[in-house]
Formats: structure tokens, sequence, C-alpha cells
């Protein structure tokens, strides 16, 4: 139901475009209802679907309650991660119920909205086809915390005000502050309800590899799940009101009895067969939509001319029918929506924007579904009712990069907006994204090149000039925007990557990030188990460690026998493109990265196992080496050479096909000297790649910050906060002391000059910040 002439609205434009009434105005969507109703019109017979004849089945929306949604270990111990795991794969919707005392606030601040929406100048209304008028008030709120006072125009501005249009007498009194009060903690559930709805989906479907949903514009930010792009952005908030006008109503009951004189047996068929729709099939721009039922409403006038407004129920005092709200789902059949518990639930539909922000992130075969929806009114709606309806639309934040069209999402909302103003206000569908915007061209200056949705300056490497000079004997090359595997970047079709100006012949599309090649993955026959971990660890040897990710990653260490250095080992269940530690640049950017100083181990077994001489970067062979991160360069490439002087002692790079390790003894990391006096500690970083050889991203699991004391020792000391999802799937394991590791590796070297890329995160999940993808 949401607006698809309202998309993508900043704070600013929401309030030119809909008047609202400052920069903390909730967005509201209120009806001004009009006329003289009556008890007996407010029989529930007048909300009763309009009929056709095409069958239409019903669809029971699937639920989960709000005690397993906001408890991880109930959500996970009961069924409901099953059902929203379906559910989001499925048909793309799905309901909370539960919210305590939600039932009763639903009522109360719909009835209060439309009353309150009477006295007041800022609304926009729309008409639809079918001639339903809808009265919207809208706003903004920040993430899930944003609960700033509403400021509702009306309060105070006398004891009654008319309407513009409407014989409508309304108490200036109607937004009250003990409204206003109420709508707070209405939007403070929804805001609940959808805080533990992006948590619960971030768990259930982590991206491909780790690799963040989106990236700023400067691209020195990250949002890696759907919670921190959903907190991170402000979103729109409408209340709707829909209404029939006098006239609209009149013929709309007079072309109903029509038809049921027509046919007999309408009333039979009213649950069964398909609406004439007042809102067509479409889906939502944003990323999600948190709404609530449709309510019917009506405005009572009493003999002093006050008004009241109540909330229309049948005979059996259920909630009167509010038309039909319908979805397609992903079989294609169309489906009239039931969801239970008399419309007491906060439902979630994703849009859009999961398929140009989710899907290309998830891993493959995972495909999270927009669901496009449409609306019927019901049939005999009379002037002084209204139904209400309120939702709140997820966008991206404003400062993040819309992949797909090359420029910020608020440049983007300003191209639609504009469009929606040179369309009298409608913008023709715009807002739908079904219906793409596409960007005008890009002008770049005579020394640049449009590359990766920026223009980015010519080099002395690569110009045109230089280019057609360096023809290696054949044709000349051409400049070209291209990644590190020598694959050329399409404006519109390519996203996030390390794409540059490049001198190349090559016509090879982007491509996926090549997975680890299957001469290499971890066996599953049986021969990697519990017990050859337990080994591979050889607890023993090392009386200290450290445990990085739960069961799965663990950094050894021992101090030398004088006291001048440290042996470090780093071991994991499974294979890797590399592994990595050192000292962090305490107060460096992206959280201590950038300018950070690391031993990187990296398995390099083929130069030519991924495009061979095209693919920029094999360092090989396998090995262990010393690198600084560039202070403001997160890319591999800017710091794929190793240090000019080597300070390790006896290091090496081990992967089996179970397990690997790396291991150095040292007491410098790239010119750093590591801390060795008594009571002091070093600030470490340490990262683990699992998804392919490629110096690629560590996705979320794989990084993190370490205090390490190597003065004393500490013994096996486990993970102290509960674990993120293992990187890899595998059974836990029990680790026990046991001899050296017995397995044959499939590559080991000394520390011949290698080097890898390191990642990071912060302490804490809800801190964690992701570092730009390495190609």
């Amino acid at each position: 139901e949401q607006a698809c002439d309202t998309p993508f609205l900043t704070p600013a434009r929401a309030m030119g475009d809909f008047g609202a009434v400052g920069a903390a105005t909730l967005i509201l969507l209120l009806a001004l209802t009009s006329g003289q109703g009556t008890d007996a019109a407010r029989n529930a017979n007048a909300a009763k679907s309009k009929t056709e004849t095409v069958p239409i089945p019903t669809f029971e929306v699937p639920t989960v309650s709000f005690a397993d949604l906001i408890d991880p270990a109930a959500f996970a111990a009961s069924t409901a991660d099953d059902v929203l795991r379906l559910a989001m794969l499925g048909d793309g919707v799905l309901s909370v119920s539960g919210v305590p005392g939600f039932g009763r606030l639903r009522r109360e601040v719909m009835a209060g909205a439309a009353l309150c929406g009477q006295i007041a100048p800022t609304a926009r209304t729309t008409i639809f086809a079918d001639g339903t008028a809808r009265r919207t008030f809208a706003s903004t709120t920040k993430g899930f915390d944003d609960h700033s006072a509403i400021d509702f125009v009306g309060a105070g501005i006398g004891s009654k005000v008319s309407n513009v249009g409407d014989d409508v007498n309304v108490d200036g009194g109607a937004c009250s502050d003990a409204f206003k009060t109420r709508t707070n903690e209405f939007r403070a559930a929804v805001s609940a309800v959808t805080e533990h709805f992006t948590k619960r989906l971030s768990e259930v479907f982590p991206t491909r590899g780790g690799m963040p949903l989106l990236w700023n514009v400067p691209h020195d930010k990250s949002y890696a799940t759907m919670e921190e792009v959903a907190r991170g952005a402000e979103h729109l908030e409408h209340f709707h009101a829909y209404h029939r006008p006098a006239l609209v109503a009149a013929a709309t009951d007079a072309a109903a009895t029509a038809d049921k004189t027509a046919d007999k047996t309408a009333d039979e068929t009213d649950d069964a067969t398909e609406d004439a729709s007042t809102i067509d099939l479409h889906a939502d721009q944003g990323l999600f939509i948190a709404f609530t039922p449709g309510l019917i409403v009506q405005t009572i006038m009493s003999a002093g001319g006050r008004a009241t407004v109540e909330e229309v129920v049948t005979a059996e005092g259920a909630a009167a029918p509010a038309g039909t709200f319908y979805v397609q789902r992903r079989d294609g059949t169309r489906a009239r929506c039931e969801f239970g518990f008399d419309g007491d639930v906060i439902v979630l539909m994703l849009g859009d924007g999961v398929d140009s922000i989710v899907n290309p992130k998830m891993p493959e075969g995972v495909e999270l579904r927009a669901t496009p929806h449409g609306l019927s009114m019901p049939e005999g709606l009379i002037p002084s009712q209204a139904r209400m309806w309120y939702g709140r639309m997820f966008l991206p934040p404003a400062e993040a990069l819309s992949e797909e069209h090359g420029i910020s999402y608020a440049a983007l909302r300003t191209k639609v907006i504009e469009q929606v103003h040179s369309g009298d206000g409608v913008g023709g569908g715009v807002g739908c994204s079904r219906m793409l915007l596409e960007t005008e061209g890009t002008q770049c200056a005579d020394n640049q090149i449009f590359c990766w949705m920026r223009c980015m300056n010519h080099t002395p490497a690569a110009n045109p000039t230089a280019c057609a000079a360096n023809d290696g004997g054949n044709s000349p090359l051409k400049l070209q925007c291209a990644s590190q595997r020598g694959q050329v970047w399409r404006k519109g079709f390519d996203s996030h990557g390390d794409y540059n100006p490049t001198c190349t012949n090559s016509t090879e599309n982007i491509t996926a990030d090549p997975i680890m090649p299957a001469l290499y993955p971890r066996l599953t026959d049986g021969t990697c188990t519990n017990a050859s971990f337990a080994d591979f660890l050889n607890k023993t040897s090392y009386p200290n460690s450290h445990e990085l990710v739960k069961d799965k990653l663990y950094m050894q260490w021992r101090l030398a026998v004088d006291g001048k250095a440290v042996e470090v080992r780093m071991a994991y269940d499974g294979v890797v493109g590399y592994l990595s530690v050192g000292p962090e640049n305490v107060g460096g950017k992206r959280g201590g990265m950038q300018g950070s100083k690391v031993v990187m181990g990296i398995f390099d077994p083929d130069a030519n196992i991924y495009s061979g001489a095209a693919w920029h970067n094999y360092i090989g062979p396998t090995g262990v080496s010393e690198h600084v991160i560039h202070a403001t360069q997160s890319s591999f490439r800017h710091w794929k050479q190793a240090h000019n002087v080597t300070s390790l002692i006896d290091s090496s790079m081990a992967v089996t096909r179970c397990h690997s390790h790396m291991t150095f003894k040292t007491a410098i990391v790239a010119g750093a000297a590591l801390n060795m006096t008594a009571g002091s500690s070093n600030a470490l970083i340490w990262g683990v790649h699992t998804g392919g050889l490629l110096k690629g991203y560590h996705g979320r699991t794989g990084r993190g910050h370490l205090r390490v004391d190597f003065s004393k020792d500490v013994g096996h000391v486990a993970l102290a906060v509960p674990s993120l999802p293992p990187i890899a799937p595998g059974p836990a394991h029990v680790h026990a002391p046991a001899p050296p590791p017995a397995t044959a590796p499939v590559g080991q070297a000394s520390s011949a000059a290698m080097v890898s890329p390191v990642a990071i995160y912060s302490v804490g999940a809800a801190a964690i910040l992701a570092v730009q993808a390495l190609f």
C-alpha cells in the first residue's frame, strides 16, 4: 500500500513534498472524513468487498511471535527460524503477533489519527482511478530510536476548525498530548519489531563471504547487514486514510446495486472473488515495509456538532472487512491475504531493494523475494468512513551508493522527486522500483574516465595516450574501467569491487569472485573429524591460546626461551586462502586496520588458478611475509608488496585438506616492536579468509581485535563473547592435547615472499566495521 509517488524522501524533501510541519514530524497518512454518520450506517456490511467473477484464493500470512523474535535463543529453538527463512525465500511477507498491548494501541491510534487529521492542513490527497481518495501525512524517522515528539498541526489552534471542502467541525483538542503519547508508543512498538526483525534477518541470511551490503559514496564506511543498513538510514512513515467522496460513493453504490441485481449470488462469492483494484500490483522500492492491516473507522457527529471517531465492527464484534489486500505469490498466482489475530499484527514485507542490494550479495541459490501487492477498497464505504492504514518503508541510507545507478540514494531521491513534481505531483509511478530510474549521462573532465560510478582521473600508466602507445606489438590498447582480474566494469550492470582505469583490450564482463577451487576445499568424506582438529591444535606444544572464532580459529603462542621473541601459530579448522595477525594501528582508520603492520600467511598454490596472467592478485608462492596496510587505501593492490626488511624467524604456511596453519617467530612486525614488558599488552588485529584464493574479503566473522600480554602465560582463553555464526559449516570440536599434525599438506613453504590482505573488525558485533573488498 506504500505510495509509489513518495519514494526515498529526505527529511527536507518530505517536508516540501507533503507540506509537513517540521523535520521531526511523523509522516502520517490521515483521512478527512465527511458527512453525518449514524450508528446504523456503521454497519460492517458497508465494508464488504466489491466482487467480480474471478476466483481468488486466500493466503494465510506466516506468523512468528514477538516473544520468539526478540529472544535469539527462543528464535533458534522454536520453529520461528524456519518460518522466517521460508517466508523470505517464498512469498516475501511475514507477520509478527503477540506484541504486548498492540491490539488496543493500534485501534486507539488509528481512530485518533483519523480525528486529528481532520484539522491538519498539511495532508496530501491522491485520487485513484476508481475514485478512491487517499489522504496522507508523511515524515521520516531515523533508524530504530527516533521517537521524538510529533508536531501535529491543530493542537491549541482553537476549539473548532472547519476543513476546506468538508463540512465537519472537529475539536482542536483532537490532537491532544495523550494522543501524541499513544502515537509515540505505537511507533516504538513498530521500531522494536523491525529492529529485531533485521537482527534475525541478518543472522538467517549472512552475505556471501561476509561482503557488506552497501558502501557510502566516499567508500570509507560500509553497511554490513540489513540491521546496519536499516539502523543507519531515515525511513518514511505514513498514515493513510482511504475514503470515498460523497459523489463517488453514491455512484459506486448505484453500480454495486446493479451488479447485485444481475448476480444474485454476489454475497455468496464476496470472500472468494478477485476485487477491482484501487492500487494495482506493485513492489515497493525500499528494502522492506512494516505495516498494520487496514482498519475501518467512522466519524460520528454529536448533536452539538462535535466529532468523534470509532472503529466499525461486525455484529460479532470483529473488525469490519477492510477491503482486499492481495499479493502475487512466488508461483505467479494472486492471493488475498489473511493476517489473522483480528489484524492486530505488524506485517513485514520485502521490497525491490532486496533485488538490487541484498540478493547480489547472497550465497549462490539464496534469493529473497520482493512482494508484488495491491489493494481493493471495500464496497459501500460511505463518506463518513475511512480505511486507516499505517506503514513504515525502510530505505537505504541517503549517503549510500546505489550501485545500479552510480549515484548516492540521496541524489537518486532528488531525481525521483523532480519527476514527481514534473508529473503534477503524481510521478507516473516512477517511485515504484520495477520502473527503474535511469541516471542521466555523466560527463567527466577530459582527464577523467567514468569508472565504478564516479569520475576517476587518468594516471601516467592509464590514459588514452599511454594505452595507444602500449600495444605490445598488437592493436593499441583501450582505456577501460577494469577489475583486478582484467574484467571490464559496465555502468548499470556491475556493482561493488576494486575497479580502476586500465589499459586493456579485454572484453570479459564482470563475474562473481571465484570460490575455492575444487582441488582444495575441505574433505567431506569423514577424514576431517573432531579428533583430527584436536590433533592439529597440539595444545601441549603451545601453552597459551586465544579462541578467535568459536571452535574454528585459534591463535596459539609461547614466549621464546630467551624471552625476547614470541612464537605464534594460527590454526584453523578448514582450508583457508590466508591467515593474518599483527599490531593494530591504534587510532587508524577503518577500526585501526589502515596503517597496521601484519604477518600474512597465504595459500597460493597455482599462479594460473584464476585467469593466469590477467589475475593481478597472484603473489605466490605459498608462504608467510610482513606487510604494512596502506594508511588510506584498503584495497590489497595498494599494499601487496612485502615489507622490505623481514624480522620473521622459522615461518611457515601449511594447508591440508582438513586444516590450515601459519607459524612464525618474531619480536618485530614490519618494523613495529612487540611489547614483551611485564604487565603490558599488545593491541592486535587478525583476519582469515576461507571463501577462495583471491586476496579478498574476509567476512564478518573473519576479522577481529585482540589484546595479549606476551610477558606471562594465560593458558587457553575461550571466546569471551557470544560468537557470530561460524565462517564455514562444520561440527563442533572437542580440543585435547595431542601430538603434532600428521595429515599431509597440500602446499607448504617457508617465509618466501608472499602476501595477502588483513581483515579487521571492531570489538562488539554492533560496532563491526567492514573493510573494502579486496580483489
